[in-house]
């Protein structure tokens, strides 16, 4: 039986063997047990980054453990410094979304 983590990404559009990888390559530690707080949030905020859908999916499948990581003290902090340090290299939102997959 699936987790509900892997459900969840499977739902969102992942195949069997994404999820399958992620698993292999981080095992439990990659999901947090609560998939509404760290599984949903995440994809989403992803996509809210102007990420497409296949691009969501190589983040999290190259950077699995990004659920375990929290949205607001990590992951968004970190994407700002990218962000701020792209602009001052004068590369546009596009460039640096590209940077992120």
């Amino acid at each position: 039986a699936l987790s509900p983590e892997a459900e969840r990404l499977l739902s969102s559009g992942f195949s069997e063997d994404q999820v399958r990888k992620v698993a292999s390559r981080f095992g439990k530690q990659a999901f947090n047990p609560d998939v509404e707080r760290s599984v949903k949030p995440v994809l989403k905020w992803l996509s809210s980054l102007g990420l497409s859908e296949m691009q969501v999916q190589k983040v999290v499948s190259s950077y699995s453990i990004i659920f375990r990581r929290s949205l607001e003290e990590s992951l968004k902090p970190r994407v700002r410094l990218l962000a701020e340090v792209g602009r001052d290299q004068g590369l546009g939102d596009a460039e640096i979304t590209r940077m992120l997959v």
